[in-house]
């Protein structure tokens, strides 16, 4: 049996930051595989951001249905990521 290099959700995760890396408002995108879940950063509460966030995350749930993921948004509002998340997992991407 060949090694797996990438689960799922880290291909789902690539994905998502694919989508999300025009958005410039996206600041981080961190990644936690024992909980599934992946959390978007944007600067501040704004919905035309979390609108084309949502649209990202509609397409990586149709392009991975069989991977249970759990997206949720955070707003920075001039906070370092540290104050949110320490340690940084392995799976996160930041402008």
């Amino acid at each position: 049996m060949p090694a797996r290099t990438s689960t799922p959700l880290k291909q789902a995760f690539q994905r998502f930051v694919e989508l999300v890396k025009p958005i410039p408002q996206v600041k981080h995108v961190v990644g936690f595989e024992q909980g599934q879940d992946i959390y978007t950063y944007i600067e501040s509460r704004d919905e035309d951001v979390m609108k084309k966030v949502f649209r990202a995350e509609d397409k990586v749930f149709d392009e991975f249905p069989e991977t249970l993921i759990e997206f949720h948004v955070v707003y920075l509002e001039g906070r370092p990521l540290e104050d949110f998340v320490r340690p940084l997992p392995k799976l996160v991407f930041s402008r």
